[in-house]
């Protein structure tokens, strides 16, 4: 009767969820009908909280209030700023000072990605991004097409997410935390309602250990609706976690037991062993969807599938059609298009990238591509965006960052009503520059989508993670493209292809830079270089990555497209299996 009763209120907690998400929908709706009003509130607000603050102050945001044209008259008064515009800042604020850039009480601090450089940090304020948390909390939840009309299960969901490694500080020092594991935290209380794991398995620590708990505690759950993470990557590596221990897996669910090879206390384990009962009916359920293989395996495993909420665009368009090898036609919905900084856009529709600005969660503007080398370019403000163009992302926010250059280049794909609906495309910072090329990262996202269309065409082969570095060691340099792949191949069978492969790259990146392809005529660049690891050589990037940020949780690592790090690229280079000769 206890577990009855467990149930419905979880079915209770998850449609109060969805009216939730309902309305913040229709509000949404509203927001974006008026969005040139709502951004003009929007920046004023942040002007009239922060105008006795002492960056107010010095920048005169009682002027730039009185009369009309604040927002012009802002962007003339207060410039274009980076991250080490605030650094000093921000340690004076991390001691204690306070009504420095925000008159709102800082109640931590919040570490970025560390993707493509040092770790920053960014003060968090109480309701400074309220509606977009709201937005980003629920996008995971609820399906782009539902309505308060559906007849779907509303099952429960399948969440990578973590908070392990949230906070740090010293006596004297306040919070330091991540934004997503700090998000995930906040709901920590409906969790068990939300999600198939139980609270315990967000916190741990060790990513394998915790890939493998959401596999199976997924695999126990038949009516699992949506799989959430933050990024695409994190999708694929809990799939290959789930084929790889697909028999310890079912012999858990057949037994109602934790196999041994988890890394737990035995105070966790315990706890954990205890929301586990043998149930040979779904484990044989099971064998019957494995046993054709894992090709299009999670409608069979979960018929309710409704969507994959990550992030697929960007560094993770490579990802996709990894993951489609497991999901078939199950629908992918980027969910909500977020950096540390704040909240930017929401995405409404499945099997698209696109998303659409969020009139309130912060001021906007946006840098011209072929401006954003100027230190001080003329901005263009939301309503003026040219579609089709791409833009650098500025932003101000309510935590007390103004002007402030993301780094974030995005193209405008149309409108929602007075909204512009934003195509990720790439972090600004990823060069590739031996000899004044410049190859960004949309040059080299593109260059491998189209050469491995032609390499592994007709076959099950698939990739699952690229990066570049570059090869200093011989004249010319070069690239050297580490790539790493699924499906039956050989390393004999990769390396007789790797040459004409090598030779494909080449084109390829001419093809998208005329740059490189000038300077590959002069022979000012050499020919690229392919080199295929061993499986599961991305497991061991990805723990490198995480390991050197210590500010950081599982939540935020992401593969950069250019790998710069020496010590990196040589763990790489002990996992090569084959390599081009093609100079």
């Amino acid at each position: 009767m206890r577990e009855k009763l467990s149930m419905w209120f979880s079915a209770f907690v998850r449609q109060i969820i969805f009216m939730v998400g309902h309305g913040l929908r229709l509000r949404l709706e509203q927001q974006t009908r008026r969005a040139r009003a709502v951004r003009q509130r929007t920046l004023k607000r942040i002007l009239q909280e922060n105008q006795k603050t002492e960056f107010g102050r010095l920048h005169h945001f009682d002027e730039i209030l009185v009369g009309g044209a604040v927002s012009e008259h802002y962007r003339t008064a207060v410039p274009l700023s980076h991250y080490g515009d605030y650094e000093a800042v921000i340690r004076r604020i991390r001691n204690g000072e306070a009504n420095i850039l925000t008159a709102r009480p800082v109640v931590g601090l919040v570490f970025t990605s560390g993707t493509t450089g040092p770790a920053k940090l960014i003060p968090k304020v109480r309701n400074g991004n309220r509606f977009g948390m709201l937005y980003g909390m629920l996008a995971g939840v609820l399906s782009p097409g539902q309505t308060l009309k559906t007849k779907s299960v509303l099952g429960k969901g399948i969440s990578l997410m973590s908070y392990a490694r949230l906070e740090q500080s010293s006596a004297q020092e306040m919070p330091v935390s991540t934004a997503t594991g700090s998000a995930v935290q906040r709901i920590a209380a409906i969790v068990p309602h939300l999600w198939c794991s139980p609270s315990d398995v967000f916190t741990l620590k060790d990513r394998a250990t915790a890939r493998y708990l959401h596999a199976l505690y997924g695999l126990r759950e038949r009516n699992a609706q949506y799989i959430v993470a933050v990024f695409a990557s994190y999708v694929l590596q809990w799939l290959l976690t789930l084929e790889q221990r697909w028999e310890e897996l079912v012999r858990d669910i057949e037994q109602g037991t934790l196999t041994e090879n988890l890394n737990l206390s035995p105070e966790l384990r315990a706890r954990l062993a205890a929301q586990l009962s043998p149930d040979p009916a779904r484990a044989a359920e099971l064998r019957q969807a494995a046993a054709g293989g894992f090709a299009g395996i999670v409608p069979r495993i979960w018929p309710h599938m409704a969507r994959i909420s990550a992030v697929t665009t960007g560094n993770f368009a490579v990802n996709v059609p990894a993951i489609r090898a497991y999901v078939g036609d199950v629908p992918f919905c980027g969910a909500i298009y977020a950096a540390s900084e704040g909240t930017i856009g929401i995405s409404l529709q499945p099997n698209c990238d696109e998303y659409i600005l969020l009139p309130d969660s912060a001021y906007f503007e946006f840098i011209p591509v072929a401006e954003m080398d100027q230190a001080q370019p003329q901005t263009v403000l939301p309503d003026a965006l040219t579609v089709g163009e791409s833009y650098e992302l500025v932003m101000t926010n309510y935590s007390g960052l103004y002007r402030y250059r993301i780094g974030d280049i995005v193209k405008i794909v149309g409108y929602h009503h007075q909204s512009p609906k934003l195509l990720f495309v790439c972090r600004k910072s990823v060069k590739l520059d031996l000899a004044g090329e410049k190859s960004t990262e949309v040059h080299l996202n593109t260059a491998v989508e189209r050469m491995a269309a032609a390499w592994l065409a007709g076959s099950d082969v698939r990739m699952r993670d690229h990066t570049f570095a570059v090869d200093v060691s011989q004249s010319p340099g070069r690239y050297v493209l580490y790539v790493e792949l699924l499906g039956n191949h050989t390393p004999t069978a990769a390396s007789a292809s790797l040459n004409e492969t090598a030779q494909e790259l080449d084109r390829c990146l001419c093809d998208v830079n005329a740059a490189f392809c000038h300077l590959r005529g002069a022979m000012s660049v050499g020919m690229p270089q392919i080199k295929v690891l061993k499986p599961g050589s991305f497991d061991l990037l990805h723990e490198a990555l995480f390991v050197r940020n210590p500010g950081g949780n599982d939540n935020q690592v992401k593969i950069p497209r250019y790998l710069a790090d020496a010590h990196l690229v040589e763990m790489l280079e002990g996992q090569v299996l084959a390599a081009s000769s093609v100079a």
